[in-house]
């Protein structure tokens, strides 16, 4: 089944079973390296607030592929969005302050990553 765009992707984020999330986020991550394929990437802010918010959860999940993932996912939008991820900085960004402190190094120089593309991309000085 090909995936619909933001819609599909705003309900299926909402999962909380870790074999659909997994699926979803591989599918996700597809679906925003592709331009023409997620042209309504910002067609509905709420839509795309919704979908940031979720993955926010996932980023603070007990499990730590699910915490990968969501870095990653999270890393792909800033990738896409670049300036425009400005808005959402303080929604993500207390979340990888606490996975810098994780048990897994994995997760920890993830969180930490995103951060520093966070400062590039979204937030570059002046």
């Amino acid at each position: 089944m090909e995936p619909a765009g933001m819609d599909y992707f705003c309900d299926q984020v909402q999962q909380k079973d870790v074999g659909r999330r997994m699926q979803v986020g591989q599918e996700l991550l597809e679906y925003l390296s592709d331009p023409a394929r997620s042209s309504d990437l910002e067609q509905d802010q709420q839509r795309l607030d919704k979908v940031i918010d979720e993955l926010t959860g996932w980023v603070n999940s007990s499990n730590f592929k699910v915490a990968l993932l969501g870095l990653d996912v999270l890393g792909a939008f800033v990738d896409r969005l670049s300036g425009r991820f400005k808005p959402y900085i303080g929604t993500v960004l207390l979340p990888l302050i606490d996975r810098m402190g994780d048990a897994k190094d994995q997760v920890r120089e993830q969180a930490q990553n995103l951060i520093l593309k966070l400062m590039d991309e979204a937030a570059p000085p002046m």
